[in-house]
């Protein structure tokens, strides 16, 4: 069993929005929970989203809280919720996830995975204007200094 809570061993931020972008299938009204379930499965299987870790233990001691109280994702880390999508297509089939398992925790974890992911590109996207004012700012510094 991986470390659940090591960093370094998320998906890369194009894995994750790959799978976070998937949020919108199940909403809206002619949205088919199957046909999302099996797109979000071939996401996962296609990027490899944490294929490579094994939180087995870990699923089969908490993941049934999050899947019946999906409002813990609200609060839980991003190592947790890759962690459950991971391993609930691991170990549950599509019918079974379907009929078993809270569709709203499926969800709720992509929903707090997009959440992740927003809050990621708006930081590049801050430090990006930064930096370019900050250029800005030395570009006008030499320019005073030349003059």
């Amino acid at each position: 069993m991986a470390n659940l809570y090591n960093i370094s061993l998320l998906p890369n931020h194009q894995v994750m929005n790959s799978v976070a972008i998937l949020y919108h299938e199940f909403e809206g009204e002619n949205s088919n929970v199957d046909n999302s379930l099996i797109k979000l499965k071939r996401v996962i299987d296609e990027s490899g989203f944490m294929q490579q870790q094994d939180h087995t233990v870990w699923f089969y001691e908490h993941g049934g809280d999050y899947s019946s109280n999906p409002k813990l994702f609200f609060y839980a880390p991003l190592n947790v919720t890759c962690a459950y999508l991971s391993e609930l297509f691991k170990h549950y089939s599509i019918e079974q996830i379907g009929k078993s398992v809270s569709v709203g925790a499926v969800k709720q974890a992509l929903l707090r995975l997009r959440a992740f992911m927003m809050k990621t590109q708006n930081s590049e996207r801050l430090s990006a204007v930064v930096t370019a004012s900050m250029n800005e700012a030395a570009v006008k510094n030499k320019r005073k200094l030349a003059s």
